[in-house]
């Protein structure tokens, strides 16, 4: 498998060796060459050589900027270069990480700090020769996830949402050992900042072809309680036949698992993980079925609290949260034929692709094929309608007619834009024969 930058990269390996340093491909880019994927990002180890060095090697070649006193990192274009290098653990809960370089350490002494065997492998491409003191190889063929050295592995408890993220986008099975380890680091994670939280959990939901792998794992050492009660908790939320999955978390983790992964985006993938959280208090009995009446708008609420405390990307948070608190309104558009009017009224309020997009988890996660064609079909109206969802007569043209902007403005354009909704008219032209009739019916407005 040939390595992305490879060239540039062997030039720079051979420069540093010249200058009596030693560059190793180590980590994901090694561990993606072994499995026959392309790393879009590379990954170098430089030993036995200082910074200033390193750095005056790197200019040579482009732009480099580092990334300062918590990675310890050089990048150059797609090529992240690092010396090895000790963690610190932070002297307050909320800090990060901070790295103490270390140019003189050995291979295998670097390998061990690494998480996981299958990321300590290093690789030589100058002798390409690898480099395997941990048994990564072994591990990767065996399909198996294990940390390097356990002390090592305990000074970062944010290698939890790692093994989960790993173990989903790769499908291993995480080795018992590890799994016991990862469980004495859950109460930590409370601690972790939220920043390096959600970059796991971006990892976990975009990359990952089954994500349900890594939350189911995190269920079963006891993280997800700590980390996101509001999903543990689900597990205990039953449902009738008309869900043969079962709970309310297992047809969540069987949704998660029906968007491929080029249909996914971070807002879609955040609602349809917490669409369904409001059923754990509003479940009721109703002819022998169960219902859950208001639960979008109570999942809307609970979403809200869990979407905060990861991040503070405020278009994130407002996207995902329409997408919960539209998800059931799809079941509406089931009959035929499908009005251009309530498209037109849903796409005001909602990105209508994307709300079909966790409309059609909702209704796959659930064991058993289903019938999905209306979403083709709304789709279609949409793409015929989705131009027509911006307001056709302006102030402006209140004020051509000559009218003082107002405050009574904003009542009569909604008032005007409600019955272009409602096709009673479709042009511009139309739009203000129909605002002169409406203007008549209305009390004379002030032109002073």
């Amino acid at each position: 498998m040939k390595i992305k930058s490879e060239d540039k990269i062997r030039k720079i390996a051979d420069d540093i060796r010249k200058s009596g340093g030693r560059a190793y491909l180590v980590g994901g880019s090694v561990r993606d060459m072994v499995n026959r994927i392309q790393s879009e990002d590379v990954d170098v180890e430089v030993f036995d050589m200082e910074p200033d060095k390193l750095k005056e090697i790197l200019s040579r070649y482009g732009k480099v900027i580092f990334a300062g006193r918590s990675f310890g990192v050089y990048k150059l274009e797609n090529i992240d270069f690092s010396l090895p290098k000790n963690e610190n653990k932070p002297e307050t809960d909320d800090s990060d990480f901070y790295v103490t370089p270390q140019p003189d350490c050995d291979v295998k002494e670097a390998a061990r700090r690494r998480d996981l065997t299958m990321n300590s492998i290093f690789y030589d491409i100058l002798k390409e020769k690898i480099i395997d003191p941990y048994g990564g190889l072994e591990d990767i063929k065996k399909k198996i996830i294990r940390h390097t050295d356990a002390r090592s592995f305990t000074e970062d408890p944010l290698r939890v949402l790692r093994v989960a993220q790993f173990s989903a986008r790769f499908e291993y099975e995480v080795a018992e050992e590890t799994s016991e380890l990862c469980k004495t680091l859950v109460d930590e994670l409370v601690n972790l900042p939220r920043e390096r939280i959600f970059a796991e959990l971006e990892k976990l939901l975009l990359k990952a072809r089954r994500p349900s792998i890594g939350f189911i794992w995190l269920k079963g050492i006891g993280a997800l309680k700590k980390l996101f009660p509001e999903l543990d908790v689900l597990s205990q939320v039953k449902q009738d036949d008309r869900h043969p999955e079962g709970d309310v978390f297992a047809h969540t983790m069987l949704s998660l698992d029906v968007l491929s992964i080029p249909e996914r985006t971070l807002p879609v993938m955040f609602a349809i993980l917490l669409h369904d959280t409001g059923k754990v208090t509003t479940g009721s009995y109703m002819n022998g079925e169960i219902h859950f009446y208001g639960h979008a708008r109570e999942s809307v609420e609970i979403s809200e609290k869990v979407l905060r405390r990861i991040t503070s990307d405020v278009k994130l948070i407002e996207e995902g949260l329409l997408l919960i608190k539209y998800h059931t309104f799809p079941l509406d558009l089931r009959k035929e034929p499908i009005e251009k009017k309530q498209i037109r009224r849903l796409a005001l309020k909602v990105d209508v692709p994307a709300l079909l997009k966790v409309h059609k988890a909702d209704k796959l996660g659930r064991g058993k094929p289903k019938n999905i064609k209306n979403i083709d079909k709304v789709l279609k109206v949409y793409e015929e309608i989705k131009n027509e969802i911006k307001p056709l007569v302006m102030g402006r043209h209140l004020v051509e007619l000559g009218m003082k902007p107002s405050p009574e403005f904003g009542k009569i354009l909604k008032e005007i834009f409600d019955a272009q909704l409602n096709e009673e008219f479709f042009s511009v032209e139309e739009g203000i024969q129909f605002m002169k009739k409406l203007l008549k019916k209305r009390k004379k407005p002030d032109r002073s």
